[in-house]
This record gives C-alpha cells, structure tokens and sequence, in this order.
C-alpha cells in the first residue's frame, strides 16, 4: 500500500468527500500531527509549520533510545512522573515587584541532559545542536515523543464511530526515559531552590530559571560546575495576581528589547 502527503487544502477536500459519501476510514492523531487511511492508504497533513524545525530529529533520538534500553534495560530507573516543569515562589516574586532581577535560561538544557545521562549518541548530540536555533522545537520535540499518545478513530459510513476508539500510549520504557531526563533538570532546579534559599528563588519555567541578581555568581558556578551553558537576560517582575492565577513580567534578554511575558499557573506549581 502507499503513503501520501496532501497539503491542507487537498486534505481537508479529501476528508470531507469521505465523509460526504459516506466511506470507511480511520482518522489518526498523534500530537499535532494527524493522518487518515483509506482502503489501506495512508494520507498524512503536510506540517508547513514544523518544516525545517528539526522534527526529523525524533527518528535519530529514538533509534538511540532503542540501543540504549536494549543494553541497559535493567538499570533504566521506572520513574513516574514526579516532577514539575514550572515552579512558582509567590511570595518571593511579590517581594520583588518592579525590582530588577535576572534569569538564566539553559541552552539546549532537555538535548544536553539526553546526552549527559547516555541516552543519545555523541553524533545524534551534536547533529541536533548543529541546527541551531531552528531546530529547537525539533530538539524538545524528541524528548516529548518519548511520551506521545496515538488516538485512532474509525469512521464507518462517514460518521465516526466513539466506542471504537482507541488510545495507544509509547511503551513504558520511554515514558521513564522521558521523565528521568525532565526529572533530572526538575531536581537540579530543585536543588539550586533549596541551596540559595527560599527568599532568593523565584520561579523556573522549563529550562530557565529566574532568581535575585545577588546570588548571579553563586549560580553562574552551580550550573558550570554541571557542565551547562546558558544565556543571562534581566527581567522585572510586574505582578503575582493569585485570583488570576497570573504571574507577569518584563524580559530584557533581545537585544535591550523589553518583551511582555504572562504564565498562568496552577496550585500544584506552586512552591509552599
């Protein structure tokens, strides 16, 4: 059988045809992506907006994720998912409103641990990083496939059919990989809270973190001394609104260009 990619318009056309004539297909969606077969023929939406982001990275991660797990399965460590990817200190940021602070934001901080911890060869490392800012979304997007989920929906006579669908998740083995590698910048983050204390730590948002311009050294050591790089950008926190559940600032890291930037947070990412 055969695959094709249509452009949105002709994908769109086609599936409203099935469904129009009433014809037997499955529907499949993985993420943002989504595919239909059709009389055992695939026919997949072209992604103009991931071309030339580095997606194609997710094969070259995934095929060193295999080697690794199939040479060291039994130490893979099963853990669940425990960590948090935002944190937020409330009172901390509401102490500091309108006084200039800083954040370091890791450079390539998920792709390095990736390597770091063994999962992924040198040369899929560097291939990766030779993209460039380009293929960030490539690069993270590896990580998060690790834990992608696929629905199949099955259409029958053009209507779909609910109670036959079905939700596949990667195997377990991935999963964990994926929440070792996130887990681990969770507990660095973590630790880094922990070390320059709860008055000094404002938040951290994925892989940058934000804390009081007095402990930059401090914590320009913290991540060298684990091999990390990382750009330095000032920020000004504007407001903590807890009956919104907002936290808003000003970011300095463009080229002196002040950016507007807003995160809506949930209680379990807060820090008490």
């Amino acid at each position: 059988m055969s695959s094709f990619i249509l452009k949105e318009k002709e994908y769109k056309k086609f599936i409203g045809d099935l469904i129009t004539y009433k014809a037997d297909f499955d529907a499949i969606y993985s993420g943002s992506s989504e595919k239909f077969i059709f009389r055992g023929n695939t026919y997949s939406l072209f992604e103009k907006s991931t071309s030339g982001k580095g997606f194609h990275l997710c094969k070259m991660f995934k095929k060193d994720v295999d080697l690794w797990l199939s040479e060291n399965s039994e130490s893979l460590e099963p853990r669940e998912h425990d960590y948090k990817e935002q944190y937020f200190n409330l009172k901390a940021i509401n102490d500091n409103i309108g006084v200039s602070q800083v954040a370091f934001d890791i450079s390539d901080c998920y792709w390095s641990v990736a390597y770091k911890l063994g999962f992924t060869s040198y040369e899929t490392f560097i291939k990766g990083k030779s993209g460039g800012k380009k293929w960030k979304i490539g690069r993270v997007a590896s990580i998060g496939s690790l834990s992608k989920t696929i629905v199949k929906v099955p259409y029958a006579d053009g209507k779909p059919v609910k109670s036959l669908k079905t939700v596949v998740n990667t195997p377990i083995e991935y999963q964990y990989v994926r929440n070792v590698i996130i887990g681990y910048v969770y507990d660095m983050f973590y630790r880094l809270y922990q070390e320059i204390g709860d008055k000094q730590f404002f938040m951290f948002l994925t892989d940058c973190v934000y804390f009081d311009m007095s402990q930059i050294n401090y914590v320009r050591k913290f991540f060298k001394a684990r091999g990390f790089k990382f750009t330095v950008k000032d920020v000004i926190f504007i407001e903590a609104n807890e009956k919104q559940r907002a936290v808003k600032w000003m970011d300095y890291s463009q080229k002196s260009e002040k950016i507007s930037k807003y995160y809506q947070y949930n209680d379990s990412q807060l820090i008490f």
